[in-house]
């Protein structure tokens, strides 16, 4: 639960009204009337901090409504100059808006101008404006502009301490000046108590920073639990593991599309969704979202019931160990394409198929003769489920079979139609603020254990620029590189095992009961 930033918020925050309910006396009358206005007003922050405390308490209640950030309306940060770490800007990008370019500022040329790091409450995530007084202020700070927030630090772009605004205090010590103090006020902070973990994610053991992200994640977890799993709450965690916002509504009309340098935006009627720029669109103005639908192409949900999925989704399924039986030693790759289909006539009459799937020789050769033994074990062999004959009264031949297969539609239509599906992944388009691929693994309290599903991460090579030294010419290229070795261990032909090579035995005892 979040609050609009809006003054006078509430009554607390109008001291002439405060005032007046004292009655005409001190409001018109008492000639002291400044000095009790001020006091009611000193005592109405209070209230207004405690009725803060109040509201978010009662939020917590709630998995839905649970704030993600403690707000508090004012804080006092008191700080050193020594403390102040003169450092670098940590991006030196003309697209890092969090960088205010100085006067001589030019596009593609790094900053060289130096920020000012003032250690901060770790707690403290976000802080909208800083003042050098609550009453008053001749000093006003804007986040984004003369300022950030970020890992404990609060990095400004002028030295606070060469402000003419801000008063500074001197620290003496064994009669002479050893250090200068300062203090600012930060108004409407947030700040990270992890309220969502220990409220809710504390029981899932699923710890994580403060985010909507993290608390959507924890939300399709235990309306699992509580619900039973669906698709909305499989597609709300991906959506939260990721950062890609998923349709929120039923009936959405896209009513605008746009890019800056910041992300890609999708207007509807209902809400606004942003996406990491460059992010390939599967919508376009005048179409109408349903819940749950990809606007983008990072992030999607194939399935693969009753055998029926668009051919055209995915270029190739790769099966990995686990969906494999024991002693294969790497993945199967099925190809979405047609291939030629082989018959191998043997002796005894029956005919074998093959048709060409990637992977190691010994892999393939293993995946063939367990695809035999299993057919003649069940007195049908895969030669026989192909035929294509209407009525099979005599023996499967190579007439019989069709000439091409797709291999991938094959393990769709035979294998992966009742309970498994695949969210595919573009990893380069991920949104900064995701949780994280490796949060998968919380997916395996939400899908059931008769359900299977196949994560395909796609990774996509970012492109190199190549500096050219200068134009070529038909016998020297623009462009040259260099050679270099690099130290490695020297061979060496002869081993003496006594010095190289030791054994030792070490005994366990095992023991316990089934139960």
């Amino acid at each position: 639960m979040d609050v609009n930033f809006t003054y006078p918020n509430s009554d607390l925050d109008r001291p002439d009204f405060l005032l007046s309910l004292l009655g005409s006396f001190w409001s018109g009358t008492y000639g002291g009337r400044d000095v009790v206005e001020a006091t009611m007003t000193a005592g109405a922050r209070a209230v207004a901090q405690a009725h803060l405390d109040l509201a978010d308490m009662i939020a917590s209640m709630s998995r839905f409504n649970v704030p993600i950030f403690h707000r508090e309306n004012w804080h006092f940060l008191l700080f050193k100059d020594s403390e102040v770490n003169k450092i670098l800007p940590k991006i030196k990008r003309y697209t890092d808006l969090r960088v205010i370019s100085p006067p001589d500022f030019h596009v593609g040329v790094p900053l060289d101008s130096r920020l000012f790091a003032v250690p901060c409450p770790k707690e403290l995530k976000e802080v909208p404006v800083i003042l050098n007084r609550i009453t008053e202020p001749s000093l006003t700070l804007i986040q984004g502009i003369d300022y950030w927030v970020e890992d404990g630090y609060i990095y400004f772009r002028n030295d606070p301490f060469k402000h003419d605004l801000l008063p500074v205090q001197e620290i003496w010590a064994d009669g002479r000046v050893v250090d200068w103090q300062a203090g600012l006020w930060l108004y409407h902070g947030k700040y990270d108590w992890h309220t969502t973990y220990q409220q809710f994610g504390y029981a899932l053991r699923a710890y994580g920073e403060s985010s909507e992200n993290y608390k959507q994640m924890i939300n399709a977890v235990l309306d699992s639990a509580i619900f039973a799993t669906t698709n909305s709450s499989v597609e709300s965690a991906m959506s939260a593991i990721t950062g890609i916002p998923l349709a929120h509504s039923s009936r959405e009309v896209v009513e605008f599309i746009g890019e800056d340098c910041r992300a890609l935006h999708v207007i509807t009627d209902k809400k606004v969704y942003s996406f990491p720029t460059g992010s390939k669109l599967l919508t376009k103005v005048g179409d109408t979202l349903e819940v749950g639908q990809p606007i983008v192409d990072t992030l999607q949900f194939v399935e693969f019931s009753r055998g029926q999925v668009n051919p055209d989704i995915l270029d190739a399924l790769v099966v990995g160990p686990g969906l494999l039986n024991w002693g294969y030693y790497s993945d199967l790759a099925f190809e979405n394409k047609e291939l030629p289909l082989t018959a191998i006539a043997e002796h005894d009459g029956t005919v074998k198929v093959r048709f060409p799937i990637g992977g190691f020789p010994g892999d393939i050769e293993k995946f063939w003769n367990d695809i035999d033994h299993s057919g003649f074990g069940n007195g049908k062999t895969l030669a026989q489920m192909l035929d294509t004959r209407a009525v099979q009264d005599t023996p499967t031949t190579a007439a019989s079979l069709p000439a091409t297969i797709n291999p991938f539609m094959f393990l769709v239509e035979n294998v992966l139609r009742y309970n498994a599906f695949v969210v595919r992944i573009k990893a380069s388009r991920i949104s900064s603020d995701a949780l994280g691929l490796w949060n998968m693994w919380f997916l395996k309290r939400v899908i059931p254990p008769y359900m299977l599903m196949i994560p395909i991460i796609e990774l996509e090579p970012r492109e190199e620029l190549v500096i050219m030294d200068g134009p070529g010419d038909e016998t020297r290229p623009g462009y040259s590189e260099t050679v270099t070795s690099f130290p490695c261990a020297l061979a060496d032909d002869t081993i003496n095992p006594v010095a190289m090579i030791q054994e030792s035995v070490r005994g366990f005892q095992i023991g316990g009961r089934c139960e």
